[in-house]
């Protein structure tokens, strides 16, 4: 039930941020620039997938030179974009501790907490043990 509310009160301050005309420029300029950051973000996607099919094999690169220049770029990118994503992962932590909050029995931050079927609200811990896994398999070749 505690987490029913907290939930509950979270929409509603979005809902209310958004709609109340003092904060509302405020909030479509903010909305505006996640729109515009989800559309670099999908176009990333896209074009890292690509990417990745044609220059990886399994944990192994099979063009390490240009392989390497990609990473090197990709972490430039990352550099400019760090602070929305800082910004998306304080949102997400925020909504999994809410949806979580009644919960006694498992810690905030147990392994399988904010996975709900193939959803993972914060991926974040998982994506940094596959770039620990594929920087090693290389290493190790």
């Amino acid at each position: 039930m505690i987490s029913s509310i907290a939930i509950g009160l979270l929409v509603a301050a979005f809902f209310y941020t958004l709609l109340w005309q003092e904060s509302q420029r405020f909030m479509f300029r903010i909305l505006g620039n996640l729109l515009g950051l989800s559309i670099v973000l999908i176009v990333k996607i896209i074009i890292m997938q690509i990417i990745r099919f044609s220059h990886y094999k399994a944990f192994y690169r099979t063009k390490p030179l240009s392989a390497n220049i990609i990473n090197i770029s990709m972490e430039c990118y990352a550099i400019g974009i760090s602070i929305w994503f800082m910004l998306v992962r304080t949102i997400k932590i925020v909504v999994v501790s809410a949806l979580y909050l009644g919960r006694t029995d498992t810690p905030l931050f147990s392994p399988g907490v904010g996975i709900f079927g193939p959803l993972e609200i914060d991926n974040w811990p998982t994506v940094t043990r596959k770039e620990i896994l594929i920087h090693e398999a290389h290493r190790r070749k």
